[in-house]
């Protein structure tokens, strides 16, 4: 798909909600039919991560996909309610929206997360051809996470945008990851950055020429 990202964390609660509220608040006024969409939703009603984006952006572009109710993995959440998430059509939803207009899709945990017993989200994300931004911590265990998630992204030949942390600054483990993986790098940011609106994360523009 053209014109379109996926965020990805390196493991669940990495930022990805953040850093893709970010995103959109800084790039939805440039691009007017760029839409958040989050494909796989667990945990809700609780969790909504797409009223978290629209909220702290301040864009109300959002799109909801599939919902379940447990905040389980995607597999398990959607058999807790006998049903399976059935990738084939959640590919053509997402094969569809983009044709209508550029998409920053956010993922569900990690890479490795299942959408079902037989498909993980780097299947997903491989097929859907994306590039992607990795979200990934500042702190103590960042530098493995991280290369690991860049590895594998790698060994499928999918496109790395930028590495986007959350958290406090740590410049030692962001340089060393910069260094090991040669990777664009965005923030690092916190929640109370975005007190004042959504901070501008992307300073240097990385990600806008895989918008335009």
């Amino acid at each position: 798909m053209n014109r379109s990202l996926v965020v990805t964390g390196t493991d669940t609660d990495a930022g990805k909600t953040l850093v893709s509220a970010a995103i959109l608040g800084q790039y939805s006024s440039v691009f007017s039919d760029l839409n958040y969409y989050k494909p796989v939703q667990t945990g809700y009603p609780n969790d909504d991560d797409a009223a978290t984006v629209a909220k702290l952006s301040g864009c109300s572009r959002v799109i909801r996909g599939l919902q379940f109710k447990e905040p389980l993995s995607p597999h398990r959440a959607a058999e807790l309610e006998n049903r399976e998430i059935d990738v084939d059509r959640l590919l053509a939803d997402t094969e569809q929206l983009s044709q209508t207009g550029r998409l920053l899709i956010e993922g569900a945990g990690g890479l490795f997360v299942p959408l079902n017993r037989s498909t993980l989200f780097i299947d997903f994300f491989e097929r859907i051809n994306c590039p992607v931004v990795i979200v990934a911590r500042s702190g103590l265990g960042t530098i493995n996470h991280t290369l690991l998630s860049v590895e594998a992204l790698r060994s499928r030949n999918i496109k790395i945008a930028a590495i986007a942390f959350m958290g406090p600054p740590n410049h030692d483990n962001i340089e060393t990851i910069r260094q090991f993986t040669n990777v664009s790098i965005l923030g690092p940011i916190q929640f109370q950055d975005f007190e004042n609106g959504p901070p501008v994360i992307d300073v240097d523009k990385i990600l806008f020429r895989y918008f335009e």
